[in-house]
């Protein structure tokens, strides 16, 4: 009983630290080390990876794991890297959900692969699937509704101006999920080496 109970702790343990290092890295990633690349005329690509952090969380520790750290990773990053606009929580939500959804969607991908769900083929189209509902979809929503007191335009022209740019940034998912599958591959073999330290 007393065994159990220890493991349970230490599991407990584990994850919070995991947790907090997952959202450190990935304000990091999301602030400090994200950049914009020229692309379509006026259109920007911002090359950040704050997102794999957020799905290694949900897909190592569990789904709950993966939304705290989305949603307290961009909370973070919107105060330790400010970038003139105020902080909303609800993109934080729309973050967490990035970081919880690949987790959900993964065991439906692999049974119908019939892969591993930490497989790159199983991550790809459930990290694809999760930017187009919550990055592409869900927060330019949120940023067309925020735009109609300043403009006269429509809330369907402004989603329709916003979305092409907003759509760039799935150019990166094929990056995430590849580095997602290498990063949970490796967490896997080292764990039992870190075990038998203990």
């Amino acid at each position: 009983m007393k065994t159990s109970t220890h493991s349970k702790a230490l599991i407990a343990t584990r994850n919070i630290v995991l947790c907090g290092l997952f959202t450190a890295l990935s304000a990091v990633l999301g602030g400090a080390l994200a950049a914009r690349v020229p692309l379509l005329g006026s259109y920007n690509l911002r090359i950040s990876f704050a997102i794999v952090p957020c799905i290694l969380a949900g897909l190592l520790l569990g789904p709950l794991y993966g939304f705290a750290v989305g949603f307290l990773a961009d909370m973070v990053t919107s105060l330790v890297f400010p970038t003139g606009y105020s902080y909303l929580p609800i993109y934080s939500v729309t973050m967490g959900c990035m970081g919880m959804m690949p987790a959900l969607l993964a065991p439906l991908f692999s049974r119908m692969l019939r892969l591993g769900k930490e497989h790159f083929l199983v991550l790809l189209p459930s990290v694809l699937l999760s930017q187009i509902l919550f990055s592409t979809l869900a927060n330019t929503a949120i940023n067309a509704w925020l735009m109609l007191s300043t403009t006269s335009d429509s809330f369907t022209v402004i989603f329709a101006g916003l979305i092409i740019g907003r759509s760039t940034s799935l150019l990166l998912v094929p990056f995430h999920a590849f580095f997602c599958a290498v990063i949970a591959r490796v967490y896997h073999k080292a764990i039992p080496s870190v075990r038998s330290l203990v």
